[in-house]
Order: C-alpha cells, then sequence, then structure tokens
C-alpha cells in the first residue's frame, strides 16, 4: 500500500558508460527496467519521480515526473539532494540499475526511516553499507549539503554519520547492479 507521505525517486542520473546505453531503457526479463522499478517503487509511495541528469531530461519530461540534478556529476548523492530539495518531502530512492530488487526489501527502509528519522538503509553480513535503495527524510537536506560542501560525494560515508542501518536478511542477488551488458539476463 503507498505511503501518502513518501515520495519515491528512482536515480538515472548517471552517463552509463560502462553498459553503453541509458539503463533505464535496457531490457531485464522482457520488460525495460523503468517500467519494473516504477511500478514497484508507485506501489509504495505517493509520487513516483526521476532524478535525471540534463541530457535525460528533455527525453523523459513528456512521460514521468523529472527533476534535474542540481549537483551533477558527484554520483548519487547529488541526485538525492536534488530531489529531497525539489520535493521537499521524505523519499524512498531506488537505483535504476537494480531491476531485481523488489517491494518487500523496500518496506522496511520506510517503516524503520520514518520511525527513527533517519536515513535509512541496509547493510551487509560484513556491515558494509548498501547505500541504495534508501530512505531519506526530509530533514536530512542540511547535513547532506555540508556533506558536499566539503567535496565528500560518498553516500558510505555519510551514511555512517547519520545513517540508520538495517541488517540485510533479504537475498543479496537483489542488491546485484547492472553496469556492463554482460550484467544483462
Amino acid at each position: 500500500m503507498a505511503n501518502s507521505a513518501v515520495k519515491g525517486v528512482i536515480l538515472l542520473g548517471g552517463q552509463s558508460s560502462r553498459m553503453g546505453s541509458d539503463k533505464a531503457f535496457l531490457e531485464w526479463n522482457g520488460q525495460k527496467v523503468l517500467d519494473i522499478l516504477y511500478e514497484r517503487v508507485a506501489l509504495l509511495s505517493a509520487e513516483v519521480w526521476l532524478s535525471v541528469n540534463s541530457s535525460q531530461y528533455a527525453n523523459l519530461t513528456e512521460h514521468y515526473q523529472c527533476i534535474q540534478d542540481r549537483y551533477e556529476k558527484i554520483g548519487p548523492m547529488g541526485g538525492i539532494l536534488s530531489a529531497l530539495e525539489t520535493l521537499e518531502s521524505d523519499l524512498l530512492v531506488v537505483a535504476i540499475d537494480m531491476p531485481s530488487i523488489n517491494v518487500e526489501t523496500l518496506k522496511p527502509l520506510i517503516s524503520a526511516g520514518i520511525s527513527t528519522n533517519k536515513p535509512t538503509a541496509y547493510f551487509s553480513k560484513n556491515s558494509l553499507w548498501q547505500p541504495l535503495p534508501s530512505f531519506w527524510p526530509k530533514s536530512c537536506s542540511k547535513t547532506l549539503n555540508e556533506h558536499i560542501s566539503t567535496y565528500d560525494y560518498a553516500l558510505n560515508k555519510y551514511l555512517e554519520a547519520y545513517g540508520n542501518g538495517l541488517q540485510m536478511t533479504h537475498n543479496e542477488v537483489q542488491f546485484h547492479n547492472i553496469n556492463r551488458p554482460s550484467d544483462l539476463p
């Protein structure tokens, strides 16, 4: 069931240089990756937005609600902060390169993030942060901005300082990123 207080954001702003083409439009088991993730995020959030870079913006705004990255070329942190500043809402954030992630894995991020009012992500058995997917409360805009001002764009470091970690109990295959053509089924 969708949470009316949370907006979903799918991060697309990367360059897809290793893949050679935009990951959003790749086929994953007969369906576009963007369609798969959009449907899953829509089940849990009031609205779904795409965080995109300037070259993607014109191609996607006709069919989707898009936020153009204000902080380009600094990775996911720039897309997350752009979305927080634009939407002024708590966010469920997923990466476009994780088509195996399922709704049951996303739900605990929202409930734990809302209850603690902290950015919330999973960490693996070896206590390594898995920064995406994650929950981001609107209240963390200021500390994210401060983090960016130090030129430290690593989500892992930010989460170590400010985050709420959930132990990964799900099938870790869901967290597999598709970065190269060889990663496709």
